[in-house]
């Protein structure tokens, strides 16, 4: 049985390749129009969908791994592990501040300034700070004015600078003259230090590390340890952030895109239509002769749909080439590294397939009823 069904796949395709060949004319015409389409469809979905994680990516500010929650009202350390010890053991604090700042310690303006831990801090800045971080030490912002600086005095108390930390590259968002979550704070010192110049020992933001990437569920668990404890005031801030900002753009962009995808699909479709039809009239000396000659004509109908399923394949194949290579061209100019994704790829294939499928059988169906000596003839409509 399996012989035998392997015997007869072997004949259709051998049967399909060589109607394809001598057909090669008119399929030229369908492999062309069928893959600007698909062409169409694949640049389309790749680049929203490249641009999308882009811009995702640009404007995360935390790990994907960490809860960044914001204290409207101050907490102590030991408060705050308490609390959050169902949720993580690993937390980093962080107290900020707005405090006098300059080169010089006879004159200062206000800037925020930042005490956080060690833990925290190697989140934040990628230098090697071994054991220097400790004391009055600072760590200054690439945009801040003092990045140049080996001194700065804060509230008239010299501090070292034992580093510069880099701001994340957002090169896609300020080409579009967007700014992203860059931190505010312009200065890093350790939070014992931090504590002895306000002479309070309380924190007004935490850093949950989770062993997995954020989910809501985690939110959720997170604000509850809050509410239990009547915490009110607060902030969370996650990597889910950048997402839903993205996804909400693209909400807005949702009725031109989806109508940008029906429209190529529709076209696609209405291709495929057309050229079934074409390829019916064009070939109806042959399917004609095929019939008088005792050729079934279930056969005929599966041998036909076995040529466009080929068809479709090469035609994929095709656009997925001349799409990578235009998309290649393309990722230069945005600076975007630009990735195919199968979803649309796959439901536009599909919808374009069963209207392949749907009327290469109605129209064999409408040959089949016509004389075949009539269809010779031309009389076919």
């Amino acid at each position: 049985m399996l012989s035998f069904n392997m015997t007869t796949l072997h004949y259709y395709l051998k049967e399909a390749l060589l109607n394809i060949i001598e057909n090669r004319r008119q399929n030229f015409a369908f492999l062309v129009f069928l893959s600007l389409s698909f062409i169409g469809i694949i640049i389309t979905d790749s680049l929203i969908y490249s641009v999308s994680l882009k811009a995702e990516e640009e404007l995360k500010v935390h790990s994907d791994k960490v809860i960044f929650v914001k204290l409207y009202r101050p907490k102590t350390v030991g408060y705050i592990t308490e609390k959050f010890i169902t949720v993580s053991k690993v937390l980093s604090f962080s107290k900020n501040a707005f405090l006098y700042v300059s080169d010089t310690p006879f004159s200062g303006e206000l800037f925020s300034v930042s005490g956080i831990d060690k833990l925290g801090l190697n989140t934040e800045y990628s230098g090697d700070l071994n054991d220097k971080y400790n004391g009055n030490v600072a760590i200054v912002n690439e945009s801040s004015p003092f990045f140049s600086k080996k001194q700065i005095f804060i509230n008239g108390v010299p501090f070292k600078i034992i580093g510069v930390r880099l701001n994340s590259k957002t090169d896609f968002l300020d080409s579009l003259g967007l700014k992203a979550n860059q931190s505010d704070e312009h200065i890093f010192i350790p939070l014992e230090t931090m504590f002895k110049m306000k002479l309070d020992n309380r924190v007004n933001a935490v850093k949950i590390f989770l062993d997995n990437i954020v989910t809501k569920r985690d939110i959720n668990n997170v604000k509850r340890v809050l509410y239990d404890n009547d915490i009110r005031k607060f902030d969370i801030v996650t990597s889910l952030n950048a997402k839903e900002a993205v996804d909400r753009v693209l909400e807005r962009f949702s009725l031109l895109t989806n109508s940008v995808y029906v429209i190529l699909t529709l076209s696609a479709s209405v291709t495929c239509f057309i050229l079934s039809k074409r390829s019916f009239y064009s070939r109806r000396v042959e399917l004609a002769l095929k019939i008088i000659h005792g050729t079934e004509k279930k056969e005929i109908t599966v041998l036909i749909i076995i040529e466009s399923l080929i068809m479709l394949s090469v035609c994929l194949f095709i656009s997925l080439i001349h799409a990578g290579v235009i998309m290649h061209i393309i990722k230069y100019f945005l600076d975007v590294t630009i990735s195919i994704r199968t979803t649309m790829i796959t439901i536009s294939l599909a919808n374009v397939l069963l209207v392949f499928i749907f009327a290469n059988i109605i129209f064999s169906r409408l040959f089949f009823s016509i004389n075949p000596v009539n269809a010779i003839k031309g009389k076919i409509e």
